[in-house]
């Protein structure tokens, strides 16, 4: 039982790392000065994605992974107030945790050179 209640920790994990993904890549290109994107245009639709995503997978994480849960809650908050750079810093270092629970590594499309799991 034990093993069924890891995997749907994992599938958790990777649902709120893909919600993740698209709110960072929209973090780094609006933080990028070559890269002029209107800061209140950030993504607004990953961003409230990604809030769902956090909302509905959660109660699963809270057990053991309260503290990705706050840091993806910050990011996200950091997202929806316009601090793209403080919000890359979250959710990348949340990206990154939720990649070691869900098992999954990949590269965010889009960033190469910016984000790299393995870095």
């Amino acid at each position: 039982m034990d093993g069924d209640r890891t995997d749907h920790v994992a599938q958790a994990a990777w649902r709120l790392q893909l919600g993740v993904q698209g709110v960072l890549a929209a973090c780094a290109t609006t933080a990028d000065p070559d890269t002029y994107v209107d800061p209140d245009q950030v993504a607004m639709g990953d961003l409230d994605h990604a809030r769902a995503e956090l909302d509905e997978v959660a109660p699963l994480l809270l057990a053991e992974h309260l503290d990705v849960v706050e840091q993806v809650k910050s990011g996200l908050d950091r997202a929806g107030n316009g601090d793209t750079e403080g919000a890359t810093r979250e959710l990348l270092e949340a990206w990154r945790a939720l990649t070691c629970i869900s098992g999954k590594e990949i590269r965010l499309p889009g960033l190469l050179g910016v984000i790299d799991p393995r870095t």
